[in-house]
């Protein structure tokens, strides 16, 4: 644990420098070519992508070495579905077509839960086939929400073996994966689950559980 933040805390201040350098550049990208703007704004996305991972393994880190402090507090999934937009100013890369009542919401740490969120929003815009369009149903339940997400992405996968009885499964890789599996601990730090499955190639069905913890 002490070594993943060592080198999670390590990570931070490089990757904080190329974001700062990247956003000067944008500010000032009068003389830039097409081209080296398009470079530009690819390094500083990813950047801010791999920022997002370090800070979220950091957060999980915290609450299972019992350092980090839930908060339980009610969160409208408006509220969550929302992040998606906020923050640049720009228009999302991924357009959500949104069916939410307007009183669905979920007791939990709202540090989580954002993270959570953010985790599988970057996904989105990683992965995305075009049309860049995510169709979210917001379902709530007896002491629980779920979030269905349909999409179409593009994703590689890996044969990882199994730690635990030694067998070879697929598992998805590079950056997609990792925000993925980042989703689904801080998820479960708040008592929720991650599942996704492919209804048709290409195109996937991802669940998000919420539960009202008190």
């Amino acid at each position: 644990m002490e070594f993943l933040f060592l080198v999670g805390h390590g990570l931070l201040s490089p990757i904080s420098t190329i974001r700062w350098g990247m956003s000067r550049l944008q500010r000032t990208a009068a003389g830039l070519t097409p081209e080296q703007k398009r470079l530009i704004d690819h390094v500083h996305a990813h950047a801010k992508r791999l920022a997002l991972a370090v800070t979220s393994m950091l957060l999980v880190a915290r609450n299972e070495d019992q350092t980090y402090t839930i908060t339980p507090r009610m969160t409208r999934v408006r509220d969550l579905l929302a992040l998606h937009t906020c923050g640049t100013g720009h228009p999302p890369a991924v357009h959500l077509r949104i069916a939410c009542p307007a009183d669905a919401a979920v007791m939990g740490d709202r540090a989580l839960l954002d993270a959570a969120f953010r985790n599988l929003f970057a996904v989105f815009e990683e992965a995305h086939a075009d049309p860049c369009e995510v169709a979210v149903q917001v379902q709530p339940e007896e002491g629980s929400v779920t979030v269905h997400f349909a999409c179409s992405l593009h994703l590689s996968t890996l044969s990882v073996r199994s730690a635990t009885d030694g067998n070879v499964h697929p598992a998805i890789g590079g950056t997609p994966g990792l925000l993925l599996s980042l989703t689904s601990s801080l998820l479960q730090c708040t008592h929720g689950s991650l599942t996704m499955r492919e209804s048709d190639p290409g195109r996937y069905r991802i669940t998000v559980h919420l539960v009202r913890a008190e």
